[in-house]
């Protein structure tokens, strides 16, 4: 019989934000869709007003949207599902630029 290790168990993560649309909170709607939707709207608003022109306009306006959700309710890890992508980013940021330690002489072993 193979020698059995600790087992941890990691209870569910919690996200104290109500999921309003899509499992986006309101503010994560307000901060990111709401902006690019105002901009759709005056990029819309704006003449001239050509049938194809007013389909590039829409095209560029869904892309943007599209982008904006993909990365609002992307999980980069799989099994933390409160982790969103701009935290990941940022902790990768600040574990990146971290104040490293570089020893030039062996150290002493501790007592």
């Amino acid at each position: 019989m193979a020698k059995k290790g600790k087992k941890f168990i990691f209870p569910d993560n919690v996200n104290s934000t109500y999921g309003a649309f899509l499992g986006l909170s309101l503010k994560e709607l307000a901060t990111y869709v709401l902006p690019i939707s105002f901009f759709g709207v005056v990029l819309l608003a704006i003449p001239p007003y050509s049938l194809w022109l007013l389909g590039v306009k829409l095209i560029i306006i869904l892309l943007l949207l599209t982008l904006a959700f993909a990365l609002i309710s992307a999980k980069p890890v799989k099994h933390r599902q409160n982790i969103t992508m701009q935290d990941y980013l940022t902790h990768k940021k600040s574990y990146r630029f971290r104040q490293k330690r570089f020893y030039i002489k062996k150290r002493k072993p501790m007592d």
